[in-house]
C-alpha cells in the first residue's frame, strides 16, 4: 500500500492534494474553456464530463501503481479544483520525468502556477530516484514557456514535429532542469521518509 497522497502547501490561497473523481465537472469546465484549449492537444481535450472523469482517474491511480505522481491544485477555503500539475511519464531507468500542468484561467497571472510547480519539483527531486524534469511547450505557449524559465529550466532546442497537435504534426520546445540545477533546499521535504522508501520500491 502506498503512503498517504502527499499534500503540499502553495500560499495562503492555494494548496496541492490528491485528485478526487468530485474534480471532474470543474475539471471539464475550464480546461475546454476557449483561452484553455488552444493549448490541449485534441485527443487529450474530454468531450463530455464522463471523459474528463476517466482522464481523472488515470491521473490518480499514477501515485497508487507507483507510476508518477500528479496533484489537484486546490482553493484553500473551499478545498475546489483549480488546476492540476504533475508527472504523468515516468522513465525509471532514465531518471526522468515529464511535467505537465493546467490552470483555469479566472487563476491566470497570479503566480499560482510558478508556486505549485515549484513544490512539486522540490517533492520530486527529494523522494523520487530522479535526475531529470523535462517539459514540452508548443512555440505559441509563451506564458507556459516563461514558467519554466524562471523554475531554471534551460530550453534545450526545438523538436520538429515532435506532437500530433490540433490534427497536424507540430514542433515543439523541449525544457530541462537537472537534479544539480535546483537552487532551493530540499530539507523540507526530509519529513517525507515513507514516500521516499514508496518511491524508491524498499
Amino acid at each position: 500500500m502506498p503512503p498517504r497522497f502527499p499534500t503540499l502547501p502553495i500560499n495562503q490561497s492555494a494548496y496541492l492534494r490528491e485528485i478526487k473523481s468530485e474534480d471532474a465537472a470543474r475539471y471539464f469546465r475550464y480546461i475546454t474553456d476557449p483561452k484553455v484549449k488552444p493549448f490541449v492537444p485534441a485527443n487529450c481535450l474530454p468531450g463530455n464530463q464522463d471523459r474528463a472523469l476517466r482522464d481523472l482517474q488515470f491521473l490518480i491511480q499514477l501515485y497508487q501503481y507507483n507510476r508518477g505522481a500528479y496533484w489537484a491544485i486546490a482553493n484553500q477555503k473551499d478545498h475546489t479544483l483549480m488546476g492540476t500539475c504533475g508527472f504523468e511519464t515516468w522513465h525509471k531507468t532514465h531518471g526522468r520525468l515529464e511535467l505537465v500542468y493546467d490552470l483555469d484561467p479566472q487563476f491566470w497571472g497570479n503566480n499560482i502556477m510558478h508556486e505549485a510547480l515549484k513544490q512539486i519539483i522540490g517533492f520530486a527531486f527529494a523522494c523520487m530516484p530522479v535526475n531529470r524534469i523535462e517539459a514540452v511547450t508548443i512555440p505559441t505557449n509563451e506564458p507556459s514557456q516563461r514558467v519554466l524559465q524562471k523554475l531554471h529550466f534551460t530550453q534545450e532546442g526545438t523538436l520538429r514535429s515532435y506532437r500530433y497537435f490540433k490534427h497536424n504534426y507540430t514542433d515543439v520546445y523541449m525544457f530541462s532542469l537537472l537534479r544539480s540545477e535546483w537552487p532551493y533546499s530540499l530539507d523540507k521535504f526530509l519529513p517525507l521518509k515513507e514516500h521516499t522508501r514508496y518511491f524508491h520500491g524498499s
